[in-house]
């Protein structure tokens, strides 16, 4: 963002927007910082006046208003040469063509290995749980009754690239239920000064972010990992949870991922134990050993009668 005489396609309010590869803001940083006849200072008239002191009062970069590096790649439009102050540079550069940024991933939820035979409800907690690691949004858990009908799970992300202010909405497929919104500073601000060294640290003439962007396993390029964990103890255990980075370079390291731990039920034996049915359901249409909870029949007898038939339905009775 500078301040510039001049307006463009990346103008909004006062201050122009530029889209910069790590090459072109070298050469801009170089070229600001160089010798200063761009700003056609006849020294000749100022005897007393050198060059140096000319650079030592002069800050060029009171005009750079914000610079922010996304790790992912920013669009441009048109092509034009980099304006600041009063003055034209030599410098190639695009305006930035919009100022938001969105994106939609997806993936897919794993499943409890034991819920197809033994019911859905080994999709819920305690038996299931999910980590979101959403770098560098932060680390959240998931509700299981939010995604339990679900498949897949909606990464909606709206990026302001003026201030760097990230959001991502996780919804289920097709954006049916809304399970939260995350917040933090996608951009990274990139520190300027009137020095030759200023950009992270770097020299301005090693910048690096090009290299550092193709190594960059980020969430806007890549798809999310998902691991499985069974048997796992830890599902009892508390869980880790962290919130949005404000504006670190280091969490664009970490791969995001989505953690379901399994707690597995011990086997069942069907064909001696049986399982529950919990189905209203008429003793004609069963078989083998049954048991009844709370039975209660509507039938002419005495009330001793029907005590020991209620008792033996409750005790368990084979139906041959």
């Amino acid at each position: 963002g500078v301040v510039t005489k001049g307006t463009g396609a990346g103008t909004y309010g006062c201050i122009t927007y530029y889209v910069l590869t790590d090459i072109q803001m070298r050469d801009f940083i170089s070229y600001m910082l160089g010798n200063i006849d761009y700003m056609s200072i006849d020294f000749e008239a100022v005897q007393d006046w050198t060059e140096q002191i000319f650079k030592g009062l002069i800050n060029p970069f009171q005009y750079i208003v914000s610079c922010m590096y996304f790790p992912f790649k920013v669009a441009g439009t048109g092509s034009t040469k980099i304006s600041f102050g009063f003055w034209d540079t030599n410098i190639d550069a695009q305006y930035l063509s919009v100022a938001t940024y969105t994106d939609v991933q997806s993936c897919n939820i794993p499943k409890h290995p034991q819920a197809g035979n033994r019911g859905k409800y080994l999709n819920l907690s305690p038996y299931t749980d999910y980590m979101l690691n959403l770098p560098p949004f932060g680390c959240v858990p998931l509700s299981t009754k939010s995604i339990l009908e679900s498949g897949s799970l909606m990464f909606q992300y709206y990026i302001d690239l003026l201030t760097g202010k990230g959001s991502v909405q996780v919804s289920t497929e097709n954006s049916e239920t809304d399970i939260m919104l995350l917040e933090c500073n996608m951009g990274v601000p990139i520190q300027l000064a009137q020095v030759t060294v200023g950009m992270l640290g770097w020299s301005a003439l090693n910048v690096t972010t090009a290299t550092a962007v193709s190594q960059i396993p980020s969430i806007l390029v890549g798809n999310l990992e998902v691991f499985n964990i069974g048997n796992s103890t830890s599902s009892y255990a508390p869980k880790v949870i962290t919130g949005g980075s404000q504006g670190s370079r280091s969490e664009y390291y970490l791969n995001c991922r989505l953690v379901a731990e399994f707690t597995k039920v011990a086997p069942e034996n069907i064909s001696i134990n049986g399982r529950p049915l919990l189905q209203n359901r008429q003793l004609r249409t069963l078989s083998g050993y049954t048991q009844c909870i709370n039975p209660s029949i509507d039938i002419n007898c005495l009330g001793n009668d029907r005590a020991e038939i209620n008792s033996m339905l409750s005790s368990g009775f084979y139906i041959e």
